[in-house]
């Protein structure tokens, strides 16, 4: 029996071993891609950033080197820019400002009958 609980720490010990190099090679590639992808967007763009730690934020992007990007966070308060390390950034997509139109169609709407409404008040 001691010698089967010995076998069997063995091998878990081994596995989890082999492991460790996988999972920190798949770190190195993530923020190598994540550095690469930084890269080709435009400074000066508005992006959406989600850190490691759970922040989500719009954020103006000022410069990305080796360590990672400085971003400015788009808020109604004055906040300083903050340098993000590429470790630290779990997702980062270009904001491209997308046309809402079922926003466009409830303006239109509540617009269309305000008029009605002020028209049929004058004629009558």
């Amino acid at each position: 029996m001691t010698k089967l609980h010995s076998t069997i720490a063995a091998c878990a010990i081994v596995s989890l071993a082999g492991i460790v190099p996988a999972g920190a090679q798949t770190s190195g590639q993530e923020v190598s891609a994540r550095r690469t992808a930084a890269q080709r967007v435009p400074i000066g763009a508005t992006i959406k950033l989600r850190t490691t730690d759970g922040q989500r934020f719009k954020a103006v992007l000022f410069a990305v080197d080796e360590d990672g990007i400085t971003v400015k966070p788009a808020a109604r308060t004055p906040v300083a820019s903050m340098k993000i390390p590429f470790d630290r950034v779990d997702s980062m997509e270009r904001d491209e400002g997308r046309v809402h139109f079922g926003r466009y169609i409830g303006i239109g709407a509540a617009v269309g009958g305000a008029m009605l409404f002020i028209l049929s008040s004058l004629g009558g």
